[in-house]
């Protein structure tokens, strides 16, 4: 439990980061950060490995790029469902997508060694 709500935390600060790095990427304040972490977190648990299973010959063929359009879309749905958080444009999208996920592997790498 303390290193899900490590990580959520962490992610948080990751999510507000990307949005002061990249301009067309905007959040809120630090809470919606965090939301933004968890709502991405959970639609990434609940419809990340279906939407693999749909899409794995696309995934084979582009050699596992197409996991990050994957991503982006969900990180595109998270746009959708949460006010403070605002992404412009398709470019900022993919960016923010790549940024996420490097910054995702960070987290884990640094809760998991911590905790």
């Amino acid at each position: 439990m303390i290193t899900l709500l490590a990580a959520l935390l962490l992610k948080g600060l990751v999510v507000l980061g990307i949005s002061r790095i990249l301009p067309g990427v905007k959040v809120k304040s630090y809470g919606t950060g965090v939301a933004v972490a968890a709502v991405y977190g959970l639609l990434s648990a609940f419809l990340l490995g279906p939407l693999k299973a749909v899409t794995f010959p696309l995934i084979v063929m582009t050699a596992g790029l197409f996991v990050v359009v994957l991503n982006a879309f969900l990180l595109w749905v998270t746009d959708q469902l949460l006010e403070g958080f605002r992404i412009k444009g398709w470019g900022s999208l993919f960016l923010a997508t790549i940024a996420l996920s490097i910054g995702d592997a960070l987290v884990w790498a640094i809760v998991h060694r911590l905790i």
